[in-house]
């Protein structure tokens, strides 16, 4: 395995023997486990039988796509960043080609699980699925570890599985779901780090690799560094010098080898147009703030977030101050997300709609339950004089059957249409490809979804996937009778305006053109 690989990796294996060392205090009995898994789990039942990648074209498959060609990565080319074996068809072999905005943590995994059980394309969405489900077990004891309060613990993973877009893009093929439980591994970490009353060196080694960890996972995954002044005084005090040189130079090396703000310059070349503004944010911060309070799709958690601040100022009550770093952290992420842009369509029309939230708002929005959980104690020490706590459990119930709902009708239509414009285009043509061509040598398909094709497993798509390039002169190549093409209709009628084209028939009804080129 490539160092790129086997770094990331190897510190999850670190961090998940620290929670397999820490958390036996906090682990609630066998039965609440059952439960918590169930509530994590019940919006989710349909993952598997109605798998969704995240409809993105190149980040719902890239670390499925990279897990299968990991062999051929080479990692002095660009280090900790995803590369994909490719086929050109001029040279007649696989070319890497690197995707900078994506490291490799998440598809290291992938790839283990892949080795482990064998090849298939839905590794990543099974893999999330059981992050998810971890991840409401973290919810769970990083309430009751910060404030000893079962019942706020309870409350906040019911919170989170009452938000039916988050239930959906934590089974997708995105990457956010790994990072969401790595980010509440590290605040689990840094709360008990806080609350220690001496220096425990075993903690401190668990608090390092979880942030190193995290840091591997998304570049955007910055924000925690804003925890470091907490963690500094904390080392001070103790006398944990020794400790901060450890930190720097980790952080350090970090910075050095992978080069996480290499990619913003690539990524402003190729929009010409700057990665972060202002003027995005105007645009953007409106949108999540309006999204958030929308309960068919996230919920009631902002919803009960504007209660709990109501109901702490009316009583002069202060927020857990655990809770206020928690808080810090989730705004520092609607804020970068707010302004760094979201795609090349967004710089050119400023426009952002509420499913250009959802992926992104997968890696944070955890954050507003674990506050709310941090915090509930006063709200209920206060309420269980006017009327008894059951009627609001018997409440948040209810609204957890309903998002149910809506979690699978949200699941239905999204994966519905990701199939019908992502998956079977490409299964269509390659079961064409196979009944035409007639050749020994093996068909090249050119079309703007090579990552999709090459994710797919081999008895489902057998031909060589290419990138298609509108600067290829592709009618100069001799061998065009191995050459098929797929894209999007207007695509092939701005490339090949003036070239008569052989179209096939794809027999599926799709805005995809599968033809050939005359020979």
């Amino acid at each position: 395995m490539p160092y790129d690989y086997l770094i990331p990796t190897a510190l999850f294996l670190i961090v998940l023997s620290g929670l397999i060392y820490h958390v036996g205090k906090y682990l609630p009995r066998g039965l609440v486990i059952i439960g918590i898994l169930g509530i994590a789990f019940i919006p989710k039942f349909a993952a598997l039988s109605s798998p969704y990648y995240g409809t993105e074209y190149e980040d719902a498959f890239v670390f499925q796509a990279d897990s299968k060609s990991l062999a051929e990565h080479i990692s002095e080319a660009d280090p900790f960043r995803i590369q994909i074996a490719e086929y050109n068809f001029e040279k007649k072999e696989n070319q890497l080609r690197s995707y900078t905005g994506h490291f490799t943590s998440f598809s290291a995994l992938v790839w283990v699980g892949n080795k482990a059980f064998g090849y298939s394309r839905f590794r990543t969405i099974e893999l999330n699925l059981l992050f998810s489900g971890l991840l409401f077990l973290m919810l769970y004891l990083t309430v009751y570890l910060a404030s000893n309060d079962r019942y706020g613990a309870l409350i906040s993973i019911l919170i989170l599985a009452t938000s039916p877009v988050i239930n959906l893009f934590q089974t997708s093929g995105l990457a956010e779901t790994y990072s969401s439980l790595m980010i509440a591994i590290f605040m689990y970490f840094a709360i008990r780090f806080w609350k220690s009353e001496k220096l425990c060196h075993l903690d401190t080694i668990f608090l390092i690799a979880s942030l190193l960890l995290v840091l591997l996972i998304k570049r955007e995954n910055m924000v925690l560094l804003s925890v470091l002044p907490f963690i500094g005084y904390r080392l001070v005090k103790h006398r944990g010098y020794w400790w901060i040189s450890v930190l720097g130079v980790a952080l350090s090396l970090y910075f050095v080898f992978v080069k996480p703000f290499s990619t913003e310059f690539l990524e402003a070349s190729s929009i010409q147009a700057s990665t972060f503004s202002f003027s995005y944010l105007l645009v953007q911060l409106p949108t999540y703030v309006a999204a958030f309070f929308k309960p068919q799709l996230y919920g009631v958690a902002f919803w009960i977030l504007s209660l709990l601040v109501i109901f702490l100022i009316r009583n002069r009550s202060l927020p857990k101050p655990e809770s206020l770093a928690v808080l810090g952290v989730f705004l520092g992420y609607l804020a970068i997300y707010s302004l760094h842009y979201r795609s090349r369509y967004f710089v050119l029309s400023m426009e952002m709609t509420d499913f250009e939230t959802f992926r992104y708002a997968n890696n944070f929005f955890f954050l507003i339950p674990l506050f709310i959980g941090m915090n509930l104690k006063p709200i209920v020490e206060v309420w269980c004089k006017k009327f008894e706590l059951k009627y609001l459990t018997s409440i948040l119930v209810i609204i957890f059957f309903v998002s149910v709902y809506f979690s699978q009708a949200i699941r239905t239509d999204f994966q519905v249409e990701e199939f019908q414009t992502r998956i079977l285009p490409l299964l269509a043509a390659n079961k064409l490809i196979r009944e035409l061509s007639d050749s020994e040598l093996r068909p090249v398909l050119v079309t703007d979804l090579p990552i999709v094709g090459k994710m797919l497993e081999a008895n489902e798509f057998s031909v060589f996937v290419q990138e298609f390039q509108t600067e290829h002169d592709y009618a100069q190549y001799i061998d065009k009778d191995l050459l098929y093409f797929l894209v999007p209709k207007e695509l092939a009628i701005k490339r090949f305006n003036q070239t008569p084209l052989k179209v096939i028939p794809l027999g599926i009804e799709s805005h995809y053109v599968f033809y050939q080129l005359p020979f």
